[in-house]
């Protein structure tokens, strides 16, 4: 018998409570990847992100271990989020609880809308900045069509991209679903993959190819009801985790413009068997899941991934001027800026919730804490 014979025999209250858990595993995972993701944020050694303060990275000669040794093996975080938001599109359509339009018009409102509010927000906030003489990333010429289609495709919040990829790949999926239903779809997918990537197109579209296989990957994973919720051996999740971090070493050791399409190929791979790593490893009733912290810091994730850049950028580049060449002192200013910035967006996000839920409600895509 195979799982979905399983399953759908299953008593109708084992089946919610089995999707339940589930589903609250996933909040979990994913409330987890969005402390990660502003740390990666917070140890970007980008010179646009770090303004004047990237002279001091460079004293320090700390940039190169930022990028390879925290942000690669941490960027995980950001497979994993358009691994789940591939997942939870589908889920409800292959339980016959929603149709491919009616998923598509609720990402209208917890995608869409939020996207082009806070556009607008980032670019009144680097305006304000800007005129009063502080380093901002910068806003195009608004007087023209095209000034506001750079906006869109490049907005200041640059965590942004996130849902712009979305937008794209939801608008794709009454071409994908088909294909998706097909048992051995993976195949044809990974092909087109390959051979996209050999094709070396341009550093965002790359981005955005790249997304998409985790989200295509999620997606075939609801759409066929895979059991990943099924426990597996300590052994299978020690070569997970070793295959993760082998393919992320690999590449740190060998990766040259030359042979970026296989390094990319290895990357993914290596970035599907640390999401596969983190699920198994992480058990449902682990500590952090149940600390106070965690679960009052969780009903606010999505406007800390919302809002974290506005408050981290000033943060950041306000303590590294403070901890001038010393790499030590860096290492812990852009540690405690990313405290400090959650801190500060869960704070801001709970007293706005009080003070105004329909504003919350606007910003958050109508997400509720």
């Amino acid at each position: 018998m195979t799982f979905l014979a399983k399953y759908d025999s299953m008593p109708a209250n084992s089946q919610a409570e089995n999707s339940l858990a589930v589903g609250e595993r996933i909040r979990n995972l994913s409330g987890l990847a969005m402390l990660v993701v502003v740390l990666i944020h917070a140890f970007n050694p980008d010179p646009a992100s770090l303004g004047p303060c990237y002279c001091q990275i460079q004293a320090s000669h700390l940039g190169p271990y930022l990028s390879w040794v925290i942000q690669r093996p941490f960027a995980v975080a950001v497979p994993l989020f358009f691994g789940v938001s591939g997942y939870l599109f589908f889920v409800k359509i292959a339980a016959g609880k929603s149709t491919l339009s009616e998923s598509m018009l609720r990402r209208v409102k917890t995608v869409l809308v939020p996207f082009l509010l806070w556009v607008l927000i980032g670019i009144v906030v680097a305006s304000l900045m800007r005129s009063g003489g502080v380093h901002a990333g910068g806003t195009s010429e608004l007087s023209s069509p095209s000034g506001w289609l750079d906006q869109l495709a490049h907005p200041v919040f640059y965590q942004l991209w996130f849902m712009r990829a979305l937008i794209y790949l939801v608008l794709l999926t009454p071409f994908m679903y088909p294909l998706l239903r097909w048992k051995h779809a993976l195949i044809p997918l990974t092909v087109a993959f390959l051979v996209a990537s050999c094709l070396r197109p341009q550093a965002e579209m790359l981005q955005e190819l790249v997304a998409g296989s985790y989200f295509w990957f999620g997606a075939y994973i609801a759409v066929h009801r895979v059991p990943f919720d099924q426990p597996v051996s300590t052994k299978v999740i020690a070569l997970l985790g070793l295959t993760w971090i082998g393919f992320w070493g690999v590449t740190a050791a060998l990766w040259t413009p030359a042979d970026e399409p296989l390094m990319v190929c290895l990357l993914v791979i290596g970035n599907m068997c640390g999401i596969a790593f983190l699920w198994y490893a992480l058990p449902a009733k682990a500590t952090l899941w149940t600390s106070k912290a965690f679960r009052a810091y969780l009903p606010y994730v999505i406007f800390v991934y919302l809002s974290h850049v506005a408050v981290l950028g000033p943060t950041k580049r306000l303590l590294l001027e403070a901890s001038g060449n010393s790499a030590i002192a860096q290492v812990f200013s852009m540690t405690l800026a990313a405290v400090i910035t959650v801190v500060t967006c869960v704070a801001a996000a709970t007293l706005l919730h009080k003070v105004s839920r329909p504003v919350y409600g606007l910003l958050t895509g109508g997400r509720a804490p």
